[in-house]
Parts: C-alpha cells; sequence; structure tokens
C-alpha cells in the first residue's frame, strides 16, 4: 500500500510479508500460526483459526458462510498497541495484542458495532487467545509475558465500555 499526499506524492510504503502458516494442535483445536513482518520491521506471530458462526447471530448487511475467520496477533519485538481489526486496523484497544475477525464495523470504521454478532466472536477470541498464547510461551516466553494483560491497561482504554468491556 502507498500513502500519497494531495499532490501525488509518496508518503510512506506499507508492506507486510508472511510466512507460510504452520499447523499447531492446541486444547481447543487446530490453528495455524505465522510470522508477519511490516516494512517498519515491526514483527507479529499470528495466530489463527476459522469457527462456526455463532447459533442464531448474523453479519450486518454482510454476506456469511458456515465458518468464520479469527486470529490473534502477538508482536515479536517489543510492545505492541493493541487493535481491533476488521481486514484493517480499526481502532486500538487497551489489550498487548491484536484481535482480528469479521467484526461488523461502525459506518465511520472508526469503531466495531455494539450487537450480538460482535460480542458473540468474544468467546472464540479468548479462546484462540489462550491457545495462541501457551504455544507463544513454549517458543518464546520473553515476548509471551508481555502478550498477557494486565488490568490496568484495559481500565486504560476509554473506548471499550459497556458489555463489551464486561466480555473481555
Amino acid at each position: 500500500v502507498v500513502l500519497r499526499g494531495p499532490a501525488g506524492e509518496e508518503l510512506a510504503k506499507l508492506h507486510l510479508d508472511r510466512d507460510a502458516p504452520e499447523l499447531v494442535k492446541s486444547a481447543s483445536g487446530e490453528m495455524t500460526r505465522r510470522a508477519a513482518k511490516a516494512s517498519d520491521s515491526r514483527e507479529w506471530a499470528v495466530y489463527s483459526r476459522s469457527v462456526p458462526v455463532p447459533t442464531g447471530r448474523t453479519r450486518a448487511r454482510k454476506a456469511q458462510t458456515r465458518r468464520t475467520p479469527i486470529a490473534v496477533a502477538f508482536s515479536l519485538v517489543g510492545p505492541d498497541i493493541g487493535h481491533l481489526h476488521v481486514g484493517l486496523p480499526v481502532r486500538q484497544i487497551g489489550l498487548p495484542f491484536r484481535l482480528m475477525a469479521q467484526f461488523d464495523p461502525l459506518t465511520s470504521r472508526r469503531d466495531i458495532s455494539d450487537d450480538p454478532w460482535n460480542h458473540s466472536l468474544v468467546e472464540p477470541l479468548s479462546a484462540l487467545w489462550l491457545d495462541a498464547v501457551l504455544d507463544h510461551f513454549e517458543r518464546n516466553p520473553v515476548a509471551a509475558w508481555a502478550a498477557v494483560p494486565l488490568k490496568d491497561e484495559l481500565d486504560d482504554d476509554g473506548q471499550t465500555t459497556g458489555q463489551l468491556r464486561a466480555e473481555i
């Protein structure tokens, strides 16, 4: 991705390299792990899996299949400001890792909707985080400790409120 200024000049170039996924067995089932590296030298261990669509839940104005992808990413090169991703980062969260799912975003794409679909993704994301962080501890304990959130980190996040905060 190339970001350009008003006159068409190149402001920044963003690029992400990803290794081939590796299958990992875990307590909650299989997941894949891969390394991802940004053009600015940031690196993450990315864990993902496909989970069944929550019973009785549908995405707002979006097509869906019987399964939905979810992922969690842990920084490999120091602290990371956690983000919620719906394809691209939507907003920061008060957690030291990144979460990706087919969340229903707000029209502004600056947050996710406070709806049953989004709330139903917290449980499978939590199970994936647990399996992933246990594998991360086996591979890189120093980096893994940085992926364990402290209560104060979530408390510092002024955007995560209400039912979503309680679920997280």
